[in-house]
């Protein structure tokens, strides 16, 4: 009887395991799953370097620096103003800066927003496009810009920047 009672508690024991083995495992796919479309909360690290990289690329553009203003893009990013395509893929973006006129205009951007998706980020920014050539400065045009961002082995990058003009275009404004 000691037998058969030991044989009944160890196939007990066996289901036992097999209940809270398989409820682990079930436990962990529905985390899993529930994590897949999340997005993943941004350091403080990351908001510097986004802000890094919004510099960089105003400075860039505004020295004409076609290398380093490519550099602020995926290698297959995109870049448009409003619908028409200013460049897509780095060959493309090179394009567009070498063919931009040189002079003294300045992108200055305000109000920074930042948000977390799945896949990155998307970024917005309000630009005023000032011409600094003239006395006294002149607003040359308003714009935003509408953002998706990703994190690369090299760092934060655009994948695609979109510039939409506010109020009427100014003579000759090219952003």
């Amino acid at each position: 009887m000691v037998v058969v009672y030991g044989i009944f508690m160890l196939k007990r024991n066996v289901n036992v395991l097999a209940v809270v083995f398989l409820g682990a495992i079930l436990g962990e796919l529905t985390w899993s799953v529930a994590q897949q479309g999340k997005t993943k909360e941004l350091t403080a690290q990351d908001y510097t370097e986004i802000q890094q990289l919004y510099a960089r690329y105003n400075f860039a553009i505004d020295v004409n620096d076609a290398e380093k203003m490519t550099a602020t893009f995926t290698d297959d990013g995109e870049f448009y103003n409003g619908s028409r395509v200013n460049g897509i893929g780095r060959d493309g973006i090179l394009a567009f800066m070498h063919n931009r006129k040189l002079d003294m205009r300045r992108h200055w951007n305000t109000n920074l927003t930042i948000t977390s998706t799945p896949a990155g980020v998307k970024g917005a920014v309000y630009l005023l496009l000032v011409d600094v050539g003239k006395q006294p400065p002149v607003i040359l045009g308003a714009a935003k810009y509408a953002d998706t961002l990703v994190k690369t082995p090299k760092g934060w990058r655009f994948k695609k920047r979109v510039v939409n003009n506010e109020g009427p275009p100014a003579a000759g404004s090219q952003q």
